[in-house]
Formats: structure tokens, sequence, C-alpha cells
């Protein structure tokens, strides 16, 4: 039959298709690495659908790719119209500032982020992260430059 081979493929192709929702699972329990290579296909299919590149970008947060995710990212929270999908971008946008040394990067996100979240649990200890590691740099650079003052 000469539809068989294109029928095969058509079908083959249908049960090959990843959703969103089933990347955003896999995210979910963790599976990082599977849930990007996901995402990489639908975003490239669907480049308008804003959840898949959020999940995009933290996916490749997660797996340690805080440089290609951070544009897209910085994107997302400044642009979604989803507030828990900017909540997520914020946070992770965060977190790979605190991973890459970027203080001075993470500053205004959090203070957008306790703005619009001032009661989040994730936000508040993201905070305290970043304060905690100003304040363990301020100490590191008072003992390197005052070791004889009083205050170290």
């Amino acid at each position: 039959m000469p539809g068989t081979p294109r029928l095969r493929l058509g079908f083959a192709l249908l049960l090959s298709a990843q959703t969103a929702t089933e990347a955003i699972e896999a995210f979910q329990r963790g599976q990082y690495a599977q849930a990007r290579q996901m995402l990489e296909k639908i975003v490239a299919s669907s480049p308008n659908d804003d959840t898949a590149r959020t999940f995009l970008a933290l996916s490749r947060a997660a797996t340690g790719a805080c440089d290609a995710a951070a544009s897209d990212l910085r994107q997302q929270f400044n642009g979604n119209a989803d507030a828990a999908l900017r909540r997520l971008a914020g946070i992770a946008l965060v977190q790979c500032d605190l991973a890459r040394d970027r203080l001075e990067n993470a500053w205004p996100v959090l203070d957008q982020l306790q703005k619009e979240f001032p009661d989040d649990a994730d936000v508040l200890y993201e905070t305290a992260k970043v304060h905690m590691k100003a304040w363990n740099d301020a100490v590191f650079q008072m003992y390197q430059k005052t070791p004889a003052s009083f205050r170290v």
C-alpha cells in the first residue's frame, strides 16, 4: 500500500510527541535534563508558549546552564503575564546570580520579588541567602584589609 509508510511515520511522530505538560511534570519530578530535552523541542515548534519557554529556562538553570538561561529567565521575569511563572523565573534568576557570584544583578530582582510576593517563603529564603552571601563577603574583606580591627 502506497500510504502505509506515510501512515507509519505519522503514527510514530504522534507517539513521540511530547507535550509541555509532560515536560513540566518531568521537571517537577526533578528530571531536569529530560525536561530540558523535551522543552527544547517544544519551544522550537511553539516559540510563543510562555509556559514552555519559562520551564525551558528553569530546566537550563537547574542543569547548570545559567549562562544560557539568564536572558530567558530575565525576559520571563520581566514580561510574563502569569505571576506564578514570573515568580519562578525570578527565583531561578537570583539563584543563578548567586551561583555565579553576581550579587549586583540579584538585588534588583530580589527587590521586585519582595514587592510582588512579600509573604512568599521561597522569596524570603532566597533573600536571606543573598544577604548572607553579602555578609560573608564583607566579613572576608574585613579580615583581609583590616585584620587588626577590633571588629574582626
